[in-house]
């Protein structure tokens, strides 16, 4: 699917009109339509700010192989679509409610302490309810299933969802359970959330040719008592560029754009 009917797309499971896109991005209508009709055209910030108003990843929007069967189908947007959805009821165990089976897991992993147990946007690492109860879900309530047994999906991420998924209902069914049905979270059971969380700053730069450059700065390579701002003007100045601004900042570390500079000395040319 082409990036401009991939917009659309999204568009339309938000159900926003281009009016309504238009007045979250702060741009006239008239500016949205040329944008959705050739987005490849689109400056990466503005595709940051479309990503956010659709709540969506920024990759679902920037294809660098746009002819890779890898390609997100309508379907396959359905799916991330309502899975981001759903996601706002994600829920960890409070540090203070583990169990001692659970804290064994968890030191085990390297989080342990109270300070790398939290060190996430949810404040835990062990979900309550997480991701792959609303994959469950998806698939047992919301029917989401039929895409798959008619073999509607193609993009590989969730192919893997539903072959997992299929595996803990025959391992529900050997056990004696009923699929779908929520069980006790035991230490080898529970959803762990491994992930490294890394706060990342995505800067644009004015060149004097009129020319843009995109960086990624993380949080960890500021100078210490330098805060984003300053660092920010400091790599203006040593790149020589005429101006400069944080575009937005995400916890999930950096992003896969191949046109994007990950900085990691602010004074370097």
């Amino acid at each position: 699917m082409t990036l401009h009917l991939r917009l659309k797309k999204l568009r339309g499971l938000r159900q926003f009109t281009q009016q309504q896109m238009a007045d979250l991005l702060h741009m006239s209508r008239s500016a949205y339509t040329k944008v959705e009709a050739d987005p490849g055209k689109c400056r990466l910030e503005l595709l940051h700010r479309i990503a956010a108003v659709l709540q969506v990843q920024p990759t679902l929007l920037i294809s660098s192989a746009p002819n890779e069967v890898t390609h997100w189908n309508d379907f396959d947007l359905m799916l991330e679509s309502a899975f981001h959805h759903l996601s706002v009821k994600l829920a960890v165990v409070a540090y203070d409610d583990l169990t001692l089976e659970q804290v064994g897991l968890i030191t085990s992993k390297g989080f342990g302490s109270r300070e790398a147990y939290e060190d996430t946007p949810l404040r835990g690492r062990l979900y309550s309810y997480g991701p792959r109860q609303i994959i469950d879900r998806m698939m047992r309530e919301l029917g989401y299933s039929t895409l798959f047994e008619h073999h509607l999906v193609q993009h590989p991420t969730w192919l893997a969802h539903w072959e997992r998924y299929q595996r803990d209902v025959a391992s529900k069914k050997a056990a004696g359970g009923r699929p779908g049905e929520v069980q006790p979270h035991h230490a080898d059971e529970v959803e762990l959330d491994e992930q490294t969380y890394l706060v990342v700053f995505m800067l644009t730069l004015t060149m004097p040719d009129g020319s843009e450059q995109h960086l990624e700065l993380a949080q960890r390579d500021i100078p210490e008592g330098m805060d984003e701002e300053q660092a920010l003007q400091q790599i203006i100045r040593s790149r020589g560029a005429v101006e400069g601004g944080i575009l937005c900042y995400s916890v999930d570390g950096y992003t896969p754009f191949d046109s994007t500079v990950i900085v990691t000395d602010i004074y370097a040319k």
